[in-house]
């Protein structure tokens, strides 16, 4: 069985600060803005500008994590046990 609380845990522990800019992404938008990412809105890591633009509530910019947060098909069936192999 899975334990998704160590998978939450484990990103957690990762992520860093969004304060640091030379490691903060590019703004989503980054076609037409040069500026790098400081939060999240929609779904999108964006600057404060682009966000301003942007409907939803905005949340701190989350680190990268090592694993993906939702489970693949295969994945979901393993963690059920309904492979037949």
């Amino acid at each position: 069985m899975i334990d998704h609380s160590t998978r939450a845990s484990a990103c957690a522990a990762g992520e860093s600060a969004a304060g640091a800019s030379d490691t903060a992404p590019p703004c989503f938008f980054w076609s037409i803005c040069a500026q790098r990412a400081v939060l999240e809105k929609t779904g999108r890591s964006v600057c404060r500008r682009c966000a301003a633009k942007l409907r939803g509530m905005e949340y701190p910019l989350r680190g990268p994590c090592a694993e993906p947060l939702y489970f693949t098909g295969r994945t979901a069936a393993e963690a059920l046990d309904m492979l037949e192999e």
